[in-house]
C-alpha cells in the first residue's frame, strides 16, 4: 500500500510538473534540443523541469579549457541518495528473425541514475528517470564494449540494440563521441573486450566515459569544427561531477577526475600553436626583424597554448632556419623575404569521427541506441605560419627652388646623412652618407633596410641634409611606394621681393601733362655691375609702380633703365639695391621731363626792308603765346580748347654783334608780366617748355606798322598769310629731347619763326582850285623827301586833285612846279610830317572822328595818316582839311590877315565825320 501511495503521489507530482512545463514552455521557451537521426524513427523532445533541478545555473556561455575545482561545480541539498548501481543479466525476449543476424544482446547492464544532475526528471510518457540512464558494458555475441549514446532511452524493452551500423545525424556530435572514446576507453588495466567486469577503479574511468559521451549528446557544449575547439557549459559540468561522484569508483573523486582529463585531452585535440593557422590561406604573415649585432633577420615565437612539442617544422621558405625549443620556434634568415613564406608544422594524428560505431535502428521502437569504440584512421595533422623578412627603401631627393640657379649659389653638391632609431626623428644610428648632385640628378635611394628589429620593434629611419648656405630647407615625407619612403628636401634660396617705384623729377612741371606718362618705363635687374647677368624686369604702369620680383636671392642688385617712358629722358645711371630676406625692397626712381631749354625764337621785320625798321622801329609790337598740355591741338578744334597758360611777349632790339635784330623769346626779359601766366621753369630756375602744343600769333603791331604781312619759318616755309593768325607748332619727345613740329608734321629744325609786318603807309591828297574854288586842271606839283629830293611828281586832274600814295612816314616837301596862266605859284615849298599827331584834347575839340585815326599805346597820342591839302589860287592860301566847320588851330585864324603875303596856312575842316574835299 504504502508504494502504492507513493507511487500516487510521484504520479501526481509528476503530473503537476508536466502542466507546470508546458505552461513555462509555451510562454517562455522551453530549454531542450531536437534530436534527428538518420536510423531513428521518432524524435525525442526533453524538456527539463523546473522543480529539484532548478537549483541548477542554466548558462550559456561555454568554458575554454578552465581547471574544475570544487567550488566551480554546484551542489544540491535535500536530495535523496537514491542512485542505485548493480549488474543484472538480461534475457532474450521475443526475438525477431527481421534483425537476428548476430543475436546481439544485452549480456551485462551497469546502471548510473541521473536523478538531480540536471538531465530533466521526466520523460514524454511521464515516466521518472531514476532507473533509466544505464551504462551498457557487455553485448551482443562479440562482446563489444557498448556505450548509450542516449542519455534519455529506457531499457524497458530496448534490452537489445540493432545490429545495423549507423552515424549520428549531427556529424559534429559523432566527431566529438569519437573523441571521448578515443580518450576515455582506451586505458590500462582492464581489457573491456573480454566478458568480465570491471573493478571499482575502473568504473569510475568507464562513467567518466559515458558521462562525457551523455554531455556531448546532451549539446552542453560550444564547438568550432574549423578549430577543434570544444568547450562545456557549466551546465555540463554541474552534471557530470554529480553523476561522477555517484559511480563505483576508487579512489574517491577519481571518477571526476578521469572525466576532466578526458575533457582536456579533448580540448587539446585540435590545438595548434598560438602563432599558427589550421588554414594556409588564413595563416597571419609575421615580420622577421633584424638582428643587427648578427646581421641577419630574426623571428621568436612562443606558443601559449604550449603544444609546439608535439609539432615538427616540416616546411620552410628558402634562406629560412627554424630551431624548436620548447614551445619557442626561432626563425632565421640572412636575406629579405619580400613576398610572404610559408612554414607548416605537422603531428601525427587521426580522424575523430572514426573512432566510434554507433548502432541504431530506425523502424524498429524499443532499440537501444549504442557506440562502440574502434580504432580511427591516421591523419596529419598541419598548420601553418606565414613570415615575410620585410625591408623597406628610402630615398632622398633635392628640389631646388632658385629659378633654376639663376644666382649662381647652388652648391654642387650636397650630402645627406640616414639615420636609424627607435622612434620617429630618433637619430640613434648614422647609416649611410650619401651625395646628392647634378650626376644623380639630385636624388639617391637606399634599399634593403630591416623594417623591424630582432626584438620585434618597428625601426625608423630619417635622412637629414646638410645646410646649404644661402638657402632655406624644407623637409616633406611622402610615401613613394610600398614600404618606400621618400624625404625631398626643398631649398628655398634665402630671398626677397623688389619693386620699384617711378617718378618725375619735377611732377609741378609734368603733373596733369598727358604727354608724360609713367607708364612701360623698362627697368633690368643685374647680379653685376656691368649689367650683363639679368635677372628680371621691373615695368612701370601709369603709377608709376612696377611689377614685383619675386624670390630674388639675398644680396646685392643693379638696377638700369632700359627703355625710358614717353616724355622723359633716360636715366643712364646704374642704382645698386640690398635685397634682404623677406623683405620686399622698393627702390623709388626718378626720370628728367624733356623739355625744350633753347626755346624758340620770333623775329620780326619790316616789309619794305632792314632800313625802313632803322628808320621806323619794330620794338613794341606783341606776341601772344597759349600753352596747351596735349597734342592734337589744331588750327580747326582750337577753338574749343582751353589753354593751360597765355603768355605776351613784346619784340625788342637786339644787335648780335654784326646785325640789329628785332626779336621776342618766351623768356623774363620779353615777358609782359602783367599780361601773362607764370612761366614753366625747370629745378634751376630756368624758364622751360614741357611738351606740349604752342599757339603764336601777333596781338599787336609796332608803331607805324599794321598787323599785316606773314609768318616763315626758318627755312623760308610759309606758315601764315596773316600774322594775327595762330601758328600752330606741337613741342613733342624726340629721343632725348624736345623737337618743335609744325601742324603738318614737319620738324622745325631752327626754331624761329620770322614775321614780316607792313608799314602803316601814309598819303598826301592836294585840291587846286581858282580864287572862285573852280578846279585847276595840269598843275604841276613835286613831292620831296626830308633831305629835299624830289620823290615824285603829278600834276592835278581835272577835279584838281593829286594823290600821293603809299608814302613812309616822314617829314615831306610839297612844291608847286607849274600852274596855269594867269595862277600863281607856291612861293616856298610847305613842310609836311606823316602822319599827323593829335592829343586826346586836340581830337575831343577838333571833333574829329576817331575811327579815321590809329591810338598809339606807347605814346598815349592819335595819329591822322592821310592828310588833304586844300590850296586856292586867291593869294596861293594853303588850307589843310580837317573836314570840319573851321580850322585846326585858332590861333592861326586869328593872325590870318595878318600873314596873307605867307605861302599858305595849314587849317582843318571837319564835315559829316570825314576829312573830304570842299
Amino acid at each position: 500500500m504504502r508504494r502504492k501511495k507513493r507511487t500516487g503521489i510521484l504520479t501526481f507530482l509528476v503530473f503537476l510538473i508536466f502542466v507546470f512545463s508546458m505552461v513555462v514552455w509555451a510562454s517562455d521557451g522551453i530549454e531542450g534540443e531536437r534530436m534527428d537521426t538518420e536510423d531513428t524513427e521518432t524524435e525525442s523532445v526533453i524538456r527539463e523541469s523546473e522543480g529539484r533541478e532548478s537549483q541548477i545555473q542554466e548558462e550559456s556561455e561555454g568554458i575554454a579549457g578552465e581547471t574544475f575545482t570544487e567550488n566551480d561545480v554546484e551542489t544540491e541539498t535535500g536530495i535523496e541518495d537514491s542512485y542505485v548501481y548493480d549488474g543484472e543479466v538480461f534475457s532474450e525476449v521475443n526475438e525477431y528473425s527481421a534483425r537476428a543476424v548476430t543475436k546481439g544482446k544485452i549480456d551485462y547492464t551497469y546502471w548510473a541514475i541521473h536523478q538531480g544532475a540536471g538531465f530533466g526528471n521526466i520523460l514524454e510518457d511521464g515516466r521518472d528517470l531514476d532507473h533509466v540512464g544505464c551504462i551498457m558494458l557487455k553485448v551482443g555475441n562479440t562482446w563489444k564494449t557498448a556505450y548509450c549514446v542516449h542519455h534519455n532511452a529506457d531499457l524497458k524493452g530496448g534490452h537489445e540494440y540493432a545490429d545495423t551500423a549507423s552515424y549520428l545525424t549531427d556529424s559534429n556530435k559523432k566527431r566529438l563521441t569519437g573523441l571521448a572514446l578515443y580518450y576515455g576507453f582506451r586505458f590500462s588495466g582492464w581489457n573491456p573486450d573480454k566478458k568480465t567486469v570491471p573493478g571499482d577503479s575502473d568504473k569510475g574511468k568507464y562513467t567518466a566515459t559515458q558521462v562525457m559521451i551523455w554531455m556531448i549528446e546532451r549539446g552542453w557544449y560550444t564547438y568550432d569544427a574549423n578549430t577543434y575547439a570544444f568547450q562545456l557549459n557549466t551546465k555540463a559540468i554541474n552534471a557530470a561531477k554529480k553523476i561522477c561522484d555517484k559511480s563505483d569508483q576508487s579512489p574517491v573523486g577519481s571518477s571526476y577526475d578521469y572525466f576532466k582529463t578526458i575533457y582536456s585531452k579533448m580540448q587539446t585535440f585540435g590545438t595548434v600553436p598560438s602563432f599558427t593557422y589550421r588554414s594556409e590561406n588564413s595563416a597571419q604573415i609575421r615580420n622577421m626583424g633584424y638582428d643587427f649585432q648578427t646581421n641577419q633577420y630574426v623571428l621568436k615565437l612562443t606558443d601559449t597554448n604550449n603544444v609546439l612539442s608535439m609539432y615538427d617544422v616540416s616546411e620552410v621558405p628558402n634562406g629560412v632556419t627554424a630551431q624548436k625549443t620548447g614551445n619557442t620556434l626561432n626563425l632565421y634568415s640572412s636575406v629579405p623575404i619580400t613576398s610572404a613564406g610559408v612554414i607548416k608544422l605537422s603531428k601525427k594524428s587521426f580522424k575523430a569521427e572514426t573512432a566510434v560505431t554507433v548502432w541504431s535502428d530506425q523502424t524498429i521502437s524499443g532499440y537501444q541506441q549504442i557506440g562502440t569504440y574502434k580504432e580511427p584512421e591516421t591523419a596529419d595533422l598541419n598548420t601553418y605560419l606565414k613570415i615575410t623578412a620585410q625591408s623597406v627603401t628610402m630615398t632622398a631627393e633635392k628640389v631646388w627652388n632658385d629659378s633654376d640657379n639663376i644666382y649662381g649659389k647652388r652648391p654642387s653638391e650636397l650630402m645627406v646623412d640616414l639615420y636609424r632609431g627607435q622612434s620617429k626623428g630618433d637619430k640613434a644610428v648614422l647609416v649611410k652618407t650619401v651625395i646628392l648632385n647634378a650626376e644623380n640628378e639630385w636624388q639617391f635611394t637606399v634599399s634593403d633596410l630591416p623594417q623591424k628589429d630582432s626584438a620585434g620593434g618597428h625601426i625608423y629611419y630619417m635622412f637629414t641634409e646638410r645646410e646649404a648656405a644661402g638657402y632655406t630647407a624644407e623637409t616633406t615625407e611622402s610615401t613613394a611606394g610600398t614600404r618606400h619612403w621618400k624625404f625631398t628636401f626643398t631649398n628655398t634660396l634665402n630671398s626677397g621681393h623688389l619693386q620699384l617705384l617711378k617718378k618725375s623729377s619735377d611732377e609741378a612741371l609734368t603733373g596733369g601733362n598727358p604727354c608724360y606718362t609713367l607708364l612701360n618705363a623698362e627697368y633690368g635687374v643685374y647680379t653685376d655691375r656691368n649689367c650683363t647677368n639679368s635677372v628680371g624686369d621691373l615695368i612701370t604702369g601709369e603709377s608709376g609702380w612696377s611689377n614685383t620680383l619675386t624670390s630674388l636671392a639675398t644680396g646685392t642688385y643693379y638696377v638700369k633703365e632700359r627703355k625710358k617712358p614717353s616724355g622723359y629722358r633716360t636715366d643712364d645711371a646704374v642704382h645698386e639695391v640690398v635685397i634682404n630676406e623677406g623683405e620686399t625692397t622698393v627702390i623709388t626712381l626718378t626720370d628728367e621731363p624733356i623739355t625744350s631749354w633753347g626755346q624758340f625764337r620770333i623775329e620780326k621785320s619790316a616789309s619794305d626792308g632792314a632800313s625802313v625798321s632803322d628808320t621806323i622801329p619794330l620794338t613794341g609790337a606783341e606776341f601772344t603765346i597759349d600753352y596747351y598740355g596735349e597734342t592734337g591741338v589744331t588750327k580747326e578744334n582750337i577753338s574749343d580748347k582751353v589753354p593751360l597758360k597765355t603768355w605776351v611777349v613784346a619784340v625788342k632790339k637786339t644787335f648780335d654783334g654784326q646785325n640789329t635784330l628785332y626779336k621776342a623769346e618766351l623768356e623774363d626779359t620779353y615777358l609782359i608780366a602783367e599780361k601773362s601766366d607764370e612761366l614753366f621753369r625747370d629745378r634751376m630756375g630756368k624758364a622751360v617748355l614741357p611738351l606740349g602744343t604752342i599757339a603764336i600769333r601777333e596781338t599787336k603791331a609796332a608803331e607805324g606798322y599794321l598787323l599785316q604781312g606773314y609768318v616763315d619759318d626758318a627755312d623760308g616755309r610759309r606758315l601764315n598769310n596773316y600774322p594775327g593768325e595762330s601758328v600752330i607748332i606741337n613741342l613733342a619727345d624726340d629721343g632725348e629731347s624736345a623737337s618743335f613740329f609744325g601742324e603738318d608734321g614737319l620738324k622745325y629744325s631752327n626754331p624761329v619763326f620770322r614775321v614780316t609786318n607792313e608799314l602803316h603807309k601814309c598819303s598826301i591828297q592836294i585840291m587846286k582850285s581858282t580864287a572862285d574854288e573852280k578846279p585847276l586842271e595840269n598843275v604841276i606839283f613835286g613831292l620831296y623827301d626830308e633831305s629835299r629830293q624830289k620823290i615824285l611828281e603829278s600834276q592835278t586832274n581835272q577835279d584838281g586833285r593829286i594823290i600821293f600814295s603809299g608814302l613812309l612816314p616822314g617829314k615831306y616837301w610839297l612844291k608847286e612846279e607849274k600852274t596855269g596862266n594867269g595862277n600863281q605859284l607856291l612861293k616856298e615849298p610847305m613842310e609836311i610830317v606823316l602822319p599827323m599827331v593829335l592829343t586826346e584834347q586836340e581830337v575831343e575839340k577838333l571833333k574829329i572822328d576817331k575811327s579815321q585815326l590809329v591810338y598809339d599805346e606807347n605814346q598815349q597820342v592819335f595819329k591822322l595818316y592821310d592828310r588833304i591839302f586844300e590850296i586856292s589860287n586867291a593869294g596861293n592860301l594853303v588850307l589843310p582839311m580837317t573836314g570840319g566847320d573851321g580850322l585846326v588851330l585858332p590861333d592861326i585864324l586869328f593872325l590870318a590877315a595878318a600873314l596873307l603875303l605867307i605861302i599858305g596856312v595849314c587849317s582843318f575842316v571837319y564835315r559829316k565825320g570825314k576829312i573830304t574835299a570842299r
